[in-house]
């Protein structure tokens, strides 16, 4: 953590990004079961870690695993139709073709 004084603190705080001198963890409370705590009391001190460590990879995995698989983009089903397309259409061009919707 860093202590600003004088023009470096008022800087900090009238930066338009916020202050980026020091971040603060956030805390919070929650409830858990007092088996599932002890549990986890317990792998900790055999991992040798902290009970916060173990809970922060434990909700960073199931986080990753919620988080929404990418799919490949799907593939474009052309329609053919006799005739083919208007003289007036450009498929390169996507704004006329726009445009060309909207009036309809």
């Amino acid at each position: 953590m860093c202590c600003l004084t004088g023009s470096d603190a008022a800087a900090a705080e009238t930066h338009k990004y916020g202050n980026l001198h020091y971040h603060m963890p956030s805390k919070t409370t929650i409830e858990i079961a007092d088996d599932l705590l002890l549990a986890a009391k317990r792998q900790a001190v055999e991992q040798r870690t902290t009970l916060r460590t173990l809970v922060e990879r434990g909700l960073r995995t199931e986080l990753r695993q919620a988080a929404p698989r990418r799919t490949k983009p799907a593939k474009i089903a052309w329609v053919i139709v006799d005739g083919g397309l208007p003289p007036d259409i450009d498929v390169k061009d996507r704004a006329a073709m726009i445009e060309r919707l909207r009036r309809r």
